[in-house]
């Protein structure tokens, strides 16, 4: 994946995607402030757009209950006073969008998207799917979730051109499937093209928003708090570089492990007495895994937490030589020991 990175930002307090849209990707990921205005400015861009050339969109979530009851009924209640759209009339029957009595959009559920293959789309172009990105303690993301988003996607758009997918969320967590997936390198703000330009990322930045936002009564209560640095500051809670080191190539390879199907090597650095975990592997070496789904021919599958090599990488962890090449591998590091049983 070829990548770069353009650190420019539009000037208005409320988030606008026109920059976004001005790069032509077919999969954009917009992340930024709460509150900023993402959700609100790209309902605002498709009712102009289906206004202007008649192409209808779909307002996507992850689950089912997530498309029903009162707030899909007041989909269009936050914009429908906006200036550039004010002089229509917009209804929500069920999950179906109209404006002005004309059918624009629905909303739909990614867990849907195996049962509507068949069904066709060609006056669909735009996809907007909502928090993306999900707070720990609320729901969970699918299996294979990239891969399912690529797969609806391919269902409405199929080989058409001049179709686009934004992505939205707040800054919570960079460890997320998709930044996971698309390898994207951690940043406080700016942009990210990969894919050869179908994909990107947009951490969204605006000086003017955070004055505004930082003279509020809520503002000056959250204040120094995570809520603080993830709502108001846009600092996700696991992108630092705590624990981050390259593998030294004079390492030596003790194992490797294989965890949410993907394998890790452990390697021990003899001049820091360390070790580190780096996506660099070697089958000479022995393969553990901890559950079944990852247990393939030529692994030892383990079970007893009190093992040596458990012990070992608590013991490193706990003493603070357990180290790792990327935020990506720390984090689902961080998972594993979890299992070994530390919180």
């Amino acid at each position: 994946m070829s990548k770069k990175e353009v650190v420019s930002q539009d000037k208005d307090i409320w988030f606008n995607p026109d920059k976004v849209l001005s790069f032509n990707a077919l999969l954009s990921f917009i992340v930024g402030f709460r509150g900023v205005g993402k959700t609100y400015g790209c309902k605002v861009w498709c009712v102009n757009h289906f206004l202007k050339t008649g192409k209808k969109f779909i307002y996507l979530r992850r689950f089912k209950e997530e498309v029903n009851g009162d707030d899909l009924a007041n989909f269009f209640v936050q914009i429908q006073d906006d200036p550039k759209v004010k002089n229509h009339e917009f209804a929500v029957k069920g999950r179906q969008f109209y404006i002005d009595g004309v059918h624009c959009g629905q909303a739909m559920y990614l867990t849907v998207q195996q049962s509507k293959k068949g069904t066709v789309y060609s006056d669909y172009d735009t996809i907007i799917f909502d928090e993306f990105i999900i707070e720990k303690g609320y729901q969970h993301y699918l299996p294979n979730e990239p891969i399912k988003l690529y797969s609806f996607m391919d269902t409405v758009f199929r080989h058409r051109e001049g179709c686009r997918c934004l992505c939205l969320a707040n800054a919570i967590s960079w460890s997320n499937p998709y930044f996971t997936f698309f390898k994207f390198t951690p940043m406080e703000s700016g942009f990210q093209v990969t894919q050869d330009g179908t994909v990107l990322l947009n951490v969204y930045d605006n000086e003017k928003f955070i004055e505004m936002r930082s003279q509020s009564k809520f503002a000056k209560m959250v204040k120094g708090t995570m809520y603080d640095e993830m709502a108001l500051q846009n600092k996700f809670e696991d992108a630092t570089d705590d624990f981050i080191k390259p593998r030294p190539k004079n390492g030596i390879l003790q194992f490797n492990i294989q965890w949410k199907d993907k394998k890790y090597g452990v390697w021990f650095n003899q001049e820091d007495f360390e070790l580190i975990v780096s996506n660099k592997t070697n089958n000479d070496v022995t393969t553990i895994c901890y559950t079944t789904k990852d247990y393939k021919p030529n692994m030892m599958i383990i079970t007893d937490k009190k093992l040596r090599v458990n012990t070992e990488i608590k013991r490193a962890f706990s003493n603070g030589y357990l180290f790792y090449e990327d935020v990506y591998i720390r984090n689902d590091m961080y998972d594993l020991l979890t299992v070994l049983g530390i919180r």
